[in-house]
């Protein structure tokens, strides 16, 4: 893992990934045992966020950053430099470009670190998914929301598909 910035993992298999290096952090649990987890029938964005959750309190990423970037593991960009948003712009959500009616992508999402538990506990009261989530939210008025510029994914070894079959090469 190469970059400038700190990398918070967090796995809800209890696996990890073993690498070593001072800016990457995992927080390993294994959400089977989990409360709210249901074998029979768990809801994707409620233990996605539920494991965000969970990261966010367990380093106090709330009094570390100006904002807070929720990135599916899949995904390496090189951009990072393009996720710097200047702290006096308050921006609550910071939404990748990609997004349909109704809709948007969450493979890249960051909230301002400030409101991020209350927006990601909005989001699972709408029962739904994370991206209609992010989507009705960009509906409200009194959240402010900056759309990036489309970041490239890089190739590792191959592109990743996403449940839909489909692959991203722009995030």
């Amino acid at each position: 893992v190469k970059t400038g910035i700190e990398i918070y993992l967090v796995d809800s298999n209890n696996k990890g990934i073993p690498i070593v290096n001072k800016k990457y952090h995992q927080y390993l649990f294994d959400q089977s045992k989990e409360k709210y987890f249901n074998k029979n029938s768990n809801n994707s964005t409620l233990l996605e966020i539920k494991s965000l959750i969970k990261i966010i309190n367990y380093y106090q990423l709330t009094n570390k950053y100006d904002y807070i970037y929720k990135i599916t593991g899949k995904y390496y960009i090189k951009e990072y430099n393009n996720l710097y948003i200047l702290p006096e712009k308050k921006y609550d959500i910071i939404n990748q470009y990609r997004s349909h009616k109704g809709w948007n992508n969450s493979e890249i999402v960051g909230f301002h670190s400030s409101k991020i538990i209350n927006l990601l506990n909005n989001i699972l009261n709408m029962n739904g998914v994370f991206e209609k989530g992010l989507g009705t939210l960009k509906k409200n008025k009194n959240i402010k929301i900056k759309k990036l510029q489309p970041l490239t994914v890089v190739k590792c070894s191959y592109f990743a598909k996403r449940n839909i079959g489909d692959t991203l090469y722009k995030l």
